[in-house]
């Protein structure tokens, strides 16, 4: 589960990668949607914690940052 409860742009997510990662990120927006790029997305996470009594532990760098670790050997 990924999510905070706090909202990220796309765009400043699309920085903190590529601040993490050391080059650019190309993004090839829908147009026929409209820019998305200015859109926000926060996840609820009230269900998560008043169920599961989960809270996020990780932010969204380190989360970037783990993810990349991932992927860039």
């Amino acid at each position: 589960m990924w999510a905070s409860g706090v909202g990220h742009s796309v765009l400043d997510v699309i920085r903190v990668i590529e601040e993490c990662w050391g080059r650019p990120v190309e993004v090839h927006p829908d147009h026929s949607v409209g820019d998305r790029l200015t859109d926000w997305v926060v996840l609820d996470i009230t269900k998560a914690r008043t169920e599961l009594g989960w809270s996020p532990t990780v932010d969204l760098r380190s989360g970037i940052q783990r993810m990349l670790a991932c992927l860039d050997p």
